[in-house]
């Protein structure tokens, strides 16, 4: 009768020292999921890690290319077009011209504006052409460089306006957005784009593709 006793009292004392065992492996924030979330670490809001999501780069190296300098408030006209420079600023948002009735626009980002060259592309070639096919980049202080982007005004309620048929015109804006930050504490900035005649290229080619190279520089 002792030993069956005893037999009894080691099989559960076994189970209680099982079930001790299964339950701590479950103890909330022991999985793996939640110990990643726990490790990791805060995110760092200094300006080389925020730009770093945009495409941002720490040197503007552009080797073997020559770019023909364009001052605010005048006009390049060449075979296919007339392109004029009226504008540098920044905003929360970018909007088309039409916002009387349902529009889309370039919505804002959390702790960033967007920087912008606006102004006026008219075609005045035999054929009509994309103007977003243009390679462009924004460099403040000749060291934080952005990857930069073109949107099309064509005077309606969003930004796709951007085939242009000939005599045709559109605003545009070529922007990047860029922190908060750096446009309190940036003294220049510089402009640089490029595109093929035509515009027969895409916003993926280098600089050294285009045909036609421009840059415009301002003072804070």
């Amino acid at each position: 009768m002792k030993k069956m006793f005893s037999l009894v009292l080691a099989i559960m004392m076994c189970a209680s020292l099982c079930a001790c065992g299964i339950f701590g492996g479950n103890t909330p924030g022991s999985n793996s999921s939640d110990s990643v979330a726990a490790g990791a670490a805060a995110p760092d809001n200094s300006i080389g890690n925020v730009v770093s999501q945009n495409n941002y780069n720490t040197t503007a190296p552009v080797e073997n290319v020559s770019f023909q300098n364009v001052n605010l408030g005048t006009q390049i006209t060449l075979d296919f077009l007339e392109m004029t420079f009226d504008t540098v600023s920044y905003a929360q948002e970018l909007k088309p011209t039409d916002t009387s009735r349902v529009y889309s626009y370039i919505a804002d980002k959390e702790n960033e504006q967007y920087f912008y060259l606006s102004g006026s592309i008219k075609n005045i070639g035999g054929a009509g052409y994309s103007v977003k096919n243009i390679v462009s980049e924004i460099v403040f202080d000749n060291k934080y460089t952005y990857n930069a982007h073109l949107a099309a005004d064509n005077g309606g309620n969003d930004f796709y306006g951007d085939y242009v048929e000939p005599f045709g015109g559109v605003k545009y804006y070529i922007y990047a957005s860029v922190p908060d930050e750096l446009l309190n504490q940036y003294s220049t900035v510089t402009f640089r784009f490029g595109f093929k005649n035509n515009f027969s290229g895409s916003y993926y080619d280098d600089f050294d593709e285009c045909n036609y190279l421009y840059q415009l520089s301002a003072m804070k």
